[in-house]
């Protein structure tokens, strides 16, 4: 299992969303559920790439997602 990271701003604050999965697609699928029970915005059926899509229309920033092994 690895740790991946997501650099998030809303443009006020800046943090650092993490989740521990077996590899990125995985992290990826984990993120967008997590991030769907905090945001009414985001739909859990949603592709990664549709969920940053949405949250960029919303205002916010998203870095890149990284596996925490490249620090």
């Amino acid at each position: 299992m690895n740790t991946y990271l997501l650099p998030i701003s809303d443009g006020q604050e800046c943090w650092i969303e993490h989740v521990t999965a077996k590899g990125i697609v995985d992290a990826e699928n984990k993120l967008v559920k997590h991030l769907a029970d905090i945001y009414e915005f985001i739909d859990y059926g949603d592709s990664f790439t549709d969920m940053l899509d949405v949250m960029q229309d919303h205002g916010f920033v998203i870095g890149e997602l990284y596996d925490i092994e490249e620090f």
